[in-house]
């Protein structure tokens, strides 16, 4: 677990468990040491080792044509090859070209099980989906090329790199136990190379920026000074898995004594707010304590006291995350402004060119990042002294005297903290719009683009519902007089024959951005046994409704609205699509 040992000016660095895959993988796995190495399924290993030898499965063009092709695993790992030149004449034509044959694991994003990507739509409209049978031993592979096409700075040209431009990888198998083999294959390897959330992205559980691993493992220079070796081997030991459990325990505890915190502030634990002995005083932590003869002391805590214990605790839970980022602060700290070696756009801790994100941000944007998170740690540790000397909330109730300087510190360092992240999101989002052939979309961008397209899809149906029901409450009726109601009836009290009535129909849209629809319906009524049918045409129409975009296809328009005329009991109604319940004529 040693990495670096520092002796005289010189650094020896252990090789990383972990195979360094990729360029992108270098930025997005963990470092792995023995004692928490991850193990696989034994269906994982039968299915890793299929692969490496080479599986004939069926695989699906981007027009929806299968083709065999026969797939490999490169030895460490970290690409699937195919090789479908052997039975497509369009195969070595497509090598010429330069047309990728692989995707590497880290491109990976999801693995989807079934015939739900685009490519096997287009595969089911041309045999046809009775003839599709073996959709449940079928996946795809969603890649890279799925995610938002972030604009540049110019905003005319994709952020998309063409090497990405595959979106799924569609393939189908003869089989269930090579299905199996490959599901359990492909997960244990996206598994291996997928970071935790909170290491990855997520305050507190990095306690150095992720880009920077491709420079800490480098080795360093020469004349590195003893300070620098130091540094380094505190960074390193901080990229250990053990940080990321033990943020996992941080996250619980924080996320459980807030809600404690909660409850108290609002009085919902059934605590008694004091606990008044039988001289009418208040039991407190350090109060007066009522004594029942020798040995025997009754401790009655109030709220109050409770409350004071979990702000005592959740004030000890930021002050561990404080000191777990201390280091990675003030080496950049050290670095922008009191360094020698070059700190501009590019450059790491030694002068050296690094392709992490976080070394191309602009020296100023850096600065302002690095002073604000200072400010964090700062605030943040005074707010710990403040709880450490003023430690009960009688002594903290004073305003001037432990209130005000502990409810200063806190929302300062919180402000500061929030201004800090902040920047930096801003931050990395230029540097990516600015290159995006260097820095293309994460895994983040792409859960982010999921959420947002549920949330578009929910808003269009809730769009399009209070359009339809606007115009089902400003339906048009006209009386049907009770002679020619009377006139198609029967012996047996059923209908016969037809009525017919027109009636003109205004309607408005409940948006004022839609639009409206004015003209004259013609409508022609067929009574029959069970329900009476309408047909209906637009004769003329000033203007269309635009409802906005499908709630399934996602389109961004409406082509047209669909009117249904239902006959209730002695009048007609013009309503829009739905049919509206009630009873029937």
């Amino acid at each position: 677990m040693i990495v670096a040992i520092c002796t005289c000016g010189r650094s020896v660095r252990a090789p990383a468990v972990a195979v360094q895959r990729t360029e992108r993988a270098a930025m997005m796995t963990e470092i792995e040491f023995t004692g928490f190495k991850k193990k696989r399924a034994p269906t994982a290993i039968a299915g890793i080792e299929m692969l490496k030898k080479g599986c004939t499965a069926t695989k699906y063009s981007r027009s929806g044509k299968p083709r065999l092709a026969t797939f490999r695993l490169s030895s460490d790992e970290s690409t699937l090859s195919w090789d479908a030149g052997r039975y497509s004449l369009a195969g070595p034509v497509k090598m010429y070209k330069g047309e990728r044959r692989n995707v590497k694991i880290t491109e990976i994003l999801e693995l989807l099980i079934g015939m739900d990507s685009k490519v096997f739509a287009l595969y089911k409209d041309i045999v046809g989906e009775a003839a599709v049978e073996n959709a449940h031993i079928s996946l795809s592979l969603v890649l890279l090329g799925n995610l938002p096409s972030t604009p540049t700075m110019e905003g005319d040209e994709s952020s998309r790199a063409p090497v990405e431009s595959r979106e799924t990888l569609d393939i189908s198998f003869d089989n269930e136990e090579n299905f199996g083999l490959w599901v359990a294959a492909l997960r244990a390897l996206m598994y291996e190379t997928e970071p935790m959330f909170f290491s990855a992205y997520a305050f507190p559980a990095s306690p150095i920026n992720f880009s920077a691993l491709e420079s800490l493992r480098s080795k360093a220079p020469t004349d590195a000074s003893r300070f620098e070796l130091f540094r380094d081997f505190i960074l390193y030991m901080e990229t250990y898995k053990i940080w990321q459990y033990i943020a996992v325990v941080w996250g619980i505890n924080v996320v459980g004594w807030g809600i404690l915190c909660g409850l108290l502030i609002f009085g919902w634990t059934g605590i008694e707010p004091y606990a008044p002995d039988e001289w009418g005083q208040n039991y407190t932590i350090d109060g007066k304590v009522l004594t029942y003869g020798v040995d025997y002391t009754d401790y009655r805590f109030s709220a109050l006291d409770y409350f004071n214990a979990v702000l005592q605790v959740l004030t000890g839970l930021f002050t561990y995350v404080t000191l777990l980022t201390l280091p990675w602060r003030l080496s950049n700290g050290h670095h922008l402004w009191l360094s020698s070696r070059s700190h501009e756009v590019g450059c790491d801790f030694y002068g050296r060119k690094s392709e992490g994100m976080w070394w191309n941000i602009s020296v100023e944007a850096r600065k302002k990042i690095v002073a604000y998170a200072l400010l964090n740690s700062l605030f943040t540790l005074l707010n710990q002294l403040c709880h450490i000397i003023w430690h009960s909330y009688k002594s903290s109730n004073d305003p001037l005297e432990g209130l005000l300087p502990t409810i200063l510190t806190f929302i300062a360092g919180l402000v500061c903290g929030i201004r800090s992240g902040y920047l930096q999101t801003k931050s990395e989002n230029e540097v990516k719009k600015a290159y995006p052939g260097r820095f293309p979309p994460t895994k983040l961008d792409y859960e982010v683009d999921k959420l947002k397209k549920r949330w578009v899809r929910w808003k269009v149906r809730q769009e399009v519902a209070r359009d339809i029901g606007f115009i089902r409450s400003h339906r048009q009726s006209s009386d049907l007089g009770a002679s020619e109601v009377a006139a198609s009836e029967d012996e047996g009290g059923g209908f016969r024959g037809a009525s017919t009535a027109s009636t003109t129909s205004s309607l408005a849209s409940g948006n004022d951005n839609q639009g409206t629809l004015q003209g004259r319906v013609h409508t022609r009524v067929e009574v029959h046994p069970e329900c009476v049918q309408v047909e209906q045409q637009q004769q003329t129409s000033s203007e269309r409704i635009d409802l906005g975009p499908s709630p399934k296809k996602d389109s961004s328009r409406a082509s047209k609205v669909a009117h249904a005329i239902r006959v209730l009991p002695g009048r007609i109604s013009v309503t829009g699509g739905r049919r509206v319940n009630g009873p029937r004529v």
